[in-house]
């Protein structure tokens, strides 16, 4: 599975060991930012603002804070479909 985190905070940080565990040959392909220009790239990945994500191709963005909520609704109102957006906790357990 192609996979972009959106978050690259002190969530992502805390939670990056617990996420690597599941993965299990998912790719993360990159991250989304609202600070992508300022970033660029993070973990030898692309950064992209939330924006450019129509442009992309990829299975799942997983929500790596604890604002999620706020997220999601920005991913909502770009036209990202819902069945792509999935919290952290949705993706460990």
């Amino acid at each position: 599975m192609r996979l972009l985190l959106f978050g690259t905070g002190r969530f992502y940080q805390r939670h990056k060991a617990e996420l690597a565990a599941v993965l299990q040959g998912d790719e993360i392909i990159g991250f989304v930012d609202n600070r992508a220009r300022e970033i660029g790239w993070f973990e030898e990945k692309p950064v992209y603002l939330p924006e450019n994500l129509p442009k992309l191709v990829f299975d799942r963005i997983i929500l790596m804070s604890a604002s999620h909520h706020e997220m999601r609704a920005q991913l909502l109102s770009l036209c990202i479909p819902e069945e792509k957006i999935f919290f952290f906790e949705q993706h460990v357990t």
